[in-house]
């Protein structure tokens, strides 16, 4: 390998690493301001990680999307984004990192992609030429996860709130292959 070639290998795994690094340090400002910076990169590899699950102030909703494909006749199909509350063990393992896009789709850093997800959607459920898909929309689901201690003993009623928060017109040009 050639001396250029691994400078650019050595610089590229360095960045890699510490990209990483910067991602998963606590908040801050400083690591705010480094993560507007790595971002892209981040979520272009789909590797990016929160720290909305731990102390102290973890996450308190229990949150899922749906997209809903129409039909020119008003007649529609579901997609539910993949949840890993509903994998077995070893879906788990290899599709883990699908759920992201149903887990921050919701989050404005993502709209930009939401309208590529929908002529995914709108091509795959695209089935039957005389009804073609004419609308996608996106909905999220939540119920608010009571603090710690409250309710102790009893099953928590999980009365999930739905929001349409994207609709997207499907074009004809979106279901040319």
């Amino acid at each position: 390998m050639s001396l250029i070639k691994k400078i650019v290998v050595s610089a590229y795994a360095c960045f890699h690493l510490m990209a990483i690094v910067w991602w998963n340090m606590p908040p801050s400002y400083l690591t705010g301001k480094i993560q507007q910076f790595v971002s892209p990169y981040m979520r272009f590899l789909g590797i990016w990680q929160g720290w909305h699950m731990f102390a102290p102030t973890p996450l308190r909703v229990n949150l899922y999307h749906k997209a809903r494909v129409i039909y020119r006749d008003g007649t529609f199909s579901d997609y539910d984004f993949p949840r890993v509350s509903q994998m077995h063990y070893l879906k788990r393992y290899v599709k883990y990192h699908y759920h992201k896009i149903g887990e921050n789709i919701n989050q404005e850093v993502m709209y930009p992609y939401i309208p590529d997800v929908a002529r995914y959607l709108a091509k795959r459920y695209m089935l039957n030429l005389s009804n073609p898909p004419v609308r996608v929309d996106f909905y999220r689901y939540w119920w608010e996860v009571p603090p710690p201690g409250q309710g102790l003993g009893k099953r928590p009623t999980m009365n999930f709130t739905e929001n349409l928060f994207y609709v997207y017109p499907v074009s004809h040009g979106d279901l040319v292959r």
